[in-house]
């Protein structure tokens, strides 16, 4: 089964200092390795994975899978230690661990070197990139029938908005383009069901949810 969501989870009674959970914190740093990695990747049979993190020491099972998901415990984390790190060694030492996190998934499941070589490789890319991603949702990006301007939806993924959508309209005439932000900044959700098709209708661009329910409007004329 090809994982297609990864979650990086403290336990439950981890207090988190200033105020942002350490599952908003860990967000475009999971997403962009799920961006990354290959479409269909089969890392341990499940399609979710959940990577726990605790301060101690348990006694139970730290890895176990149940109807298509996996929970993966990380034992020992000082999340005191973790919270004073500047922003982006926060970055590199929640990449570290969800990458030796997937590597060890997939060493148990005998998945071989390519899937090993596809995990190390996303995360060298994001850590390259800085841990950025503007990532241009094909899917949502549409031409108006008078093809007089053209819709670019982009899904950011940083540590200064976590998870946040724009769209950029060009026109015609060649002028800068006019991007609008369709998410709150900072912003920790996925949004790819809530943002999951597009259309030109009366000189305005739609966006609607898998229900079919608009969630974002661009105003007639704005083009």
């Amino acid at each position: 089964m090809k994982l297609t969501m990864l979650a990086v989870e403290a336990a439950g009674d981890v207090s988190v200092p200033d105020g942002v959970p350490f599952r908003s914190l860990a967000h475009h740093v999971r997403e962009g390795v799920v961006a990354l990695l290959p479409k269909g990747l089969d890392v341990d049979g499940s399609s979710k994975i959940q990577i726990t993190c605790v301060p101690g020491r348990t006694r139970s099972r730290r890895y176990w899978q149940a109807l298509g998901a996996s929970e993966y415990v990380v034992e020992d984390v000082d999340f005191d230690r973790f919270h004073a790190l500047p922003p982006r060694a926060r970055d590199t030492f929640l990449l570290a661990l969800v990458e030796d996190a997937l590597v060890d998934l997939a060493g148990r499941h005998q998945r071989g070197e390519a899937v090993e070589t596809a995990i190390r490789g996303a995360c060298e890319t994001l850590r390259h990139q800085d841990f950025s991603l503007a990532l241009p949702i094909t899917r949502l990006s549409r031409t108006s029938p008078d093809r007089a301007a053209r819709a670019r939806v982009v899904r950011c993924l940083n540590r200064d908005v976590g998870e946040a959508w724009r769209i950029e309209i060009t026109s015609s005439s060649g002028a800068a383009p006019d991007v609008r932000w369709m998410t709150d900044r900072p912003h920790y959700l996925d949004m790819r069901d809530v943002f999951a098709s597009s259309e030109w209708s009366d000189g305005r661009f739609i966006v609607r949810n898998r229900l079919g329910k608009i969630t974002y409007e661009l105003p007639q004329g704005v083009a």
